[in-house]
């Protein structure tokens, strides 16, 4: 079962909050990135005094301190000079159980006084000379940033989440593709730009699966198809297996690359084989599965010499080669009980699944042919759990399940 911990749904929801208050277009793409430095300073903006904070915060600055270890020389070194600078980055220098002990305060009273002094602190600092925001949205990014806001929104089963999303996805459908279901890289000041690499569309289709299993419109699964044979026809490599990171029309670069390494982003080639191993559940395709154990194969040898840099490959292995369950939800998203099977669904982590919805009997026709004969069970919302399209018996009750995804 997933276990709600409070401190990391408060990080993951602060997290969002900035990206919707700083790096999200009113159109709904996320921009690149935030500079670093203002008025030459790097790191000046998000940084305080000890003074600063006790002008500002008053009677209240002294817990504030303690909480995030505010001190008169600094809290941290400069990298250059290593000596403490009298400026202070705001983190928690302890537990909160330990703050509540040492103040005689409950934990919901502690978090609601940090929350309210971090929101003055925000006011302040608007007051300061804004970084720049590079506002260029970039396909590959806006993919992973898509797939991360719709694997929250489904946890936390948060509609706001699901939408900003959705929104950003629109952006990129609407204004970064050409010929169908081609790719730009870049899109800045309405314009786009540059020919999609091999990221921009692993990462996208990812976003769309991502984004099918959270909303279950089936449009998206009809996008992720459509983008994936794209890019099989540019990117896959028929002699040896695995996709290049360039496609094959580019005549302006001699060496066409394969690359696995993962670093700060993982690798177009770690994704696209998660996605085609999911799509071939999904699909019942062979030929995506076929292309996922070309993967496999191509890169075998690498994978043996260098696991551990090509952390996101070997995750993706793993949905390969260990037990992948297609989950089967039939039913009216109007009635109570479906959603209760939904609920106890989003309520178990279960990594090595693909989950779709027929809420109409031709929801999934033409893309999901294995659920055709799949329905309701004297009329009531219906799971179906299958493992390589071998299901057992149908379920209707949600406790029933519950018991069986605990055993997987």
């Amino acid at each position: 079962m997933y276990i709600a911990k409070k401190e990391y749904v408060d990080v993951v929801r602060e997290v969002i909050e900035y990206i919707q208050r700083k790096m999200t277009s009113p159109e709904g793409g996320f921009s690149s990135a935030e500079d670093a430095d203002v008025e030459g300073e790097e790191g000046g903006y998000y940084v305080w005094t000890k003074k600063e904070i006790e002008t500002i915060l008053g009677d209240e600055a002294e817990l504030f301190m303690e909480a995030y270890n505010i001190q008169e020389e600094g809290n941290y070194r400069e990298e250059a000079s290593k000596e403490k600078t009298s400026k202070n980055v705001l983190y928690l220098g302890k537990p909160l159980a330990d703050i509540v002990k040492a103040n005689e305060l409950s934990l919901p009273l502690l978090s609601q006084k940090l929350e309210h002094i971090r929101k003055l602190l925000l006011e302040e600092r608007k007051q300061r000379t804004q970084p720049r925001t590079d506002t260029k949205i970039l396909t590959d990014w806006n993919g992973l940033m898509i797939a991360a806001m719709t694997k929250v929104a489904f946890v936390l089963n948060h509609e706001g989440y699901k939408r900003i999303a959705e929104k950003a996805t629109q952006f990129i459908l609407d204004h970064m593709t050409y010929d169908g279901h081609k790719l730009f890289h870049s899109h800045i000041d309405g314009e786009t730009t540059a020919q999609a690499n091999l990221d921009d569309y692993a990462f996208f289709i990812w976003a769309l699966l991502e984004l099918y299993q959270c909303s279950f419109k089936s449009a998206y699964l009809h996008h992720a198809v459509s983008f994936t044979d794209v890019m099989l026809d540019l990117f896959w490599d028929d002699e040896r297996g695995g996709l290049y990171f360039i496609p094959q029309d580019r005549r302006d670069v001699p060496i066409r690359q394969k690359e696995i390494h993962d670093g700060s982003s993982p690798s177009g080639n770690s994704v696209a084989l998660l996605v085609l191993a999911a799509l071939g559940r999904i699909t019942g395709k062979t030929s995506y599965t076929e292309k996922a154990d070309g993967m496999l194969t191509s890169f075998a040898s690498s994978m043996n010499a260098h696991p551990t840099a090509s952390s996101m490959f070997m995750s993706s292995v793993v949905f390969c080669r260990e037990p992948i369950y297609e989950i089967v939800l039939v039913g009216s998203p109007t009635r109570e009980e479906t959603q209760q099977m939904l609920e106890v669904v989003r309520n178990r982590y279960l990594p090595n699944k693909v989950l779709l919805w027929k809420q109409r009997w031709d929801d999934l026709s033409g893309i999901a042919e294995f659920t055709n004969s799949m329905t309701q069970t004297h009329g009531d919302p219906t799971v179906y759990f299958c493992q390589n399209y071998t299901c057992q018996a149908p379920i209707t009750d949600p406790n029933e399940l519950r018991a069986l995804l605990t055993e997987v």
